[in-house]
């Protein structure tokens, strides 16, 4: 909701043009202080407080649950059963996978058995609620319609119900001929949990809870404006909470006055940050996030795991396939062998986060990975991990995926693919520690499934959201916990980032609803919040770069009755702009610490011929002002601050130094002891190193003749137990001696 990422605006420069454009006093850290205390991550955290208690949809229920592979000889018997095969006939497992309902999986069979040459064309399934139908589209004028199936219509009539799919296909060899022939792929499902003993102990059991996700606030259900929603006052009360008191009914009006707005179906406001974001607060979200998630997996995977299975996928379907072309034709050696004992497709172990809101059924979001792991490393991650790339600055985060060896390859199967995870390619966020150490995390087999509405859902790849020029609907949801976690001015930063319109329909809209109407004036709400705060002057006589907030109010257009808030507004943007053209420079020129003071007085001299040629038509600044004691010590307090400030940097990056180095101290120390029990063991102190330091150290005494000398021995022990009672009443009758 906040626009291109180049035309936003930095929280903390967009904070200190407020303050040198609204007259106010020159206290900058306690002004920055309170600018952070006002963002919209503030307004953010306190829309959640109240939702956690007052919010009539409700909070998203996280599970992470643990897909488990569907081993095909676990069920291969039963399937034999269940499909009541004759004796010349044996079966061949392709793909076995437990999901929830989706209208992919029946149309990619009835592309299969209809139009097989269509398979790989872009062909786009439809679910039709009133007919009960589905619809595939294969382009304009040409699609085709038949009767939704019965366990499609049972998945879909409750998102939590899971279905088992089995692409199977059914071998006969012909009795007289001994000839092998394999029938086309077909399908198979069962409703996970109504009654089969063997389908139903493949379930996918619920292993965890994460709670605490930011819930969503619609804007259009099921086509229809949020405004006939029985709850929509509460809604709209939870909006104003997150806007900092903005009205919902301008964002409604400015997508329903859109032209398309007939084919969105379903809108809601979504916190998340997008995997391609270029915002290293955002990057920094991610990190921590991914990190909160590999603590929760429960998949972790063994080293080769994957690829070897995947590997002997092919092996096996290289294998079938083999044996089949040789029982066509008399004269091929495998003639008349039985078919390969080991059959099945490739079908990887899963984690995943699915999020739900129990007030708002049309809101679903799943995270699936493989698995998730977090390493260290020596060097510049910009030149060691990416070509061609510049070196990364310290605290800098990046992102990218990279292709392993098989990772990024996909099974081809006979018939249906029923995952993308052999398609994705690992996840990578790295942390620049210092010039020459980075922490790594990656996530593999990474993808989002964001639901649409009837059974239809969107799945995107990290290397398609990577690649995209917006930012991507690969939205990595926002966790309250894991915000905590950051520093306010990160959240602040962040809060620029997190909140997205996502709009679900058939259609595809490409509309950047953040260019127009509400989501452009949001843009510049923080701004105003500091023009128009003037130490209690009057708003409309202060004047700004431009002139006085009332003057080029009227100049613009407005009112009488909001001249002056308009013209703070547009004063506001005029100085930021300005603001950011001296601080860019400045820090470019004077290095981003001093830079940071040269920029304050800059744009102090720079405001002050503004606002006199603004308003009198002349440079004429009347410097006198500034030798006030008042205005000296506003003077003095900036640059005090900014000098603070430096300092301050300047500690945190020696602190830094000092847990880096004790870090490799722990580090190497943790080695040497390693080492030290390699040699001596665990029952000996070994050598002690000190002792030849020392040149006048000298024992007289042998360790045996210490040992006897000091060493209390049992007999010593039960002579002084038996004294202690033998001589009870002498020593109790004893009196002390007196004090000398």
């Amino acid at each position: 909701m906040a626009g291109e990422y180049d035309t936003r605006f930095k929280v903390l420069p967009n904070i200190v043009a407020g303050i040198v454009m609204g007259n106010v006093s020159w206290d900058f850290g306690n002004r920055i202080r309170a600018g952070l205390m006002s963002s919209s991550a503030v307004a953010q955290t306190r829309f959640f407080r109240w939702a956690k208690t007052s919010y009539a949809l409700g909070m998203p229920d996280a599970k992470i649950s643990a897909d488990v592979r569907v081993n095909s000889a676990d069920i291969y018997d039963e399937m034999v059963n269940q499909l009541s095969l004759g004796e010349d006939q044996t079966l061949q497992l392709n793909v076995c996978v437990i999901d929830f309902a989706d209208d992919d999986y029946w149309a990619e069979e009835y592309v299969v058995q209809n139009r097989a040459a269509d398979l790989d064309a872009n062909w786009v399934p439809y679910f039709d609620a009133q007919t009960s139908t589905l619809k595939i589209v294969f382009g304009e004028n040409d699609e085709e319609t038949f009767p939704a199936p019965t366990d499609f219509l049972w998945g879909i009539a409750d998102k939590q119900r899971r279905i088992l799919f089995v692409n199977y296909q059914v071998i006969f060899r012909d009795p007289e001929s001994q000839i092998v022939s394999v029938g086309e792929p077909q399908m198979f499902t069962y409703r996970m949990g109504t009654g089969n003993v063997v389908f139903d102990a493949l379930n996918t059991a619920v292993v965890d809870q994460m709670e605490e996700f930011y819930p969503a606030i619609p804007i259009r259900i099921k086509n229809r404006s949020v405004t006939e929603h029985p709850d929509f006052e509460n809604i709209a009360k939870g909006f104003k909470k997150l806007s900092g008191g903005a009205d919902i009914g301008s964002v409604i009006s400015s997508i329903e006055d859109n032209e398309s707005v007939g084919d969105m179906d379903f809108v809601n406001v979504v916190f998340g940050v997008a995997l391609n974001t270029e915002d290293q607060s955002g990057r920094s979200y991610m990190y921590r996030f991914f990190q909160e998630l590999l603590d929760r997996q429960q998949f972790r995977e063994a080293a080769g795991e994957y690829n070897a299975a995947l590997v002997n996928s092919q092996i096996q379907q290289n294998s079938f396939n083999g044996w089949v072309a040789g029982n066509t034709s008399y004269a091929h050696p495998l003639f008349g062998s039985p078919a390969p004992s080991s059959r099945g497709g490739f079908s990887p172990l899963l984690n995943s986060i699915k999020i739900e809101m129990p007030g708002l059924r049309n809101f679903s979001m799943t995270l699936r990975w493989r698995y998730i792991g977090e390493t260290q490393h020596l060097g510049n991650a910009g030149l060691i991990e990416l070509t061609g790339h510049a070196a990364a600055k310290k605290g800098e985060y990046l992102t990218f995926v990279q292709k392993n060896t098989l990772a990024g390859t996909q099974i081809q199967q006979v018939g249906f693919t029923f995952n993308q995870v052999a398609a994705s390619r690992d996840f990578v966020i790295v942390h620049q520690l210092s010039a020459t150490r980075y922490r790594k995390i990656f996530v593999r087999g990474l993808t989002h499934e964001n639901y649409v509405y009837n059974s239809k859902s969107v799945t995107i790849l990290p290397q398609d959201a990577l690649a995209e020029e917006d930012e991507s609907g690969f939205l990595i949801p926002l966790h309250q916990p894991t915000v905590s976690k950051m520093s306010l001015s990160q959240r602040a930063q962040m809060s620029s980032c997190n909140t997205y319109i996502v709009i679900n329909s058939y259609q595809v809209v490409t509309t950047k609803w953040y260019q127009k109407g509400i989501f452009k004036v949001l843009l510049v709400i923080a701004a105003i919040a500091f023009a128009v705060y003037t130490g209690g002057g009057s708003l409309g006589a202060t004047a700004g770069i431009l002139g006085t907030n009332a003057a080029v109010g009227l100049a613009v257009g407005a009112t009488a009755a909001t001249a002056a808030i308009v013209g703070a507004a547009v004063n506001a943007v005029a100085a930021i702009v300005l603001s950011r053209i001296i601080t860019s420079a400045s820090t470019a020129i004077f290095g981003e610490k001093v830079g940071q003071i040269v920029a304050v007085i800059a744009t102090t001299v720079a405001m002050a011929y503004g606002a006199t040629y603004a308003t009198t038509g002349t440079f004429n600044v009347d410097w006198s002002t500034f030798m006030r004691a008042d205005k000296l010590m506003e003077l003095t307090s900036a640059i005090s601050n900014g000098a603070m400030n430096i300092i301050t940097m300047e500690t945190q990056e020696l602190v830094a130094e000092v847990e880096a180095a004790a870090a490799e101290y722990e580090e190497k120390s943790e080695k040497i002891a390693e080492l030290s029990r390699d040699v001596f063991g665990m029952t000996t102190s070994g050598i002690d190193s000190m002792i030849l330091m020392n040149a006048e150290e000298y024992f007289v005494e042998s360790r045996d003749s210490f040992m006897a000398r000091t060493l209390m021995t049992g007999d010593d022990i039960i002579e002084l137990s038996i004294a202690m009672i033998e001589d009870f009443a002498a020593i109790s009758l004893d009196l002390p001696l007196a004090p000398t």
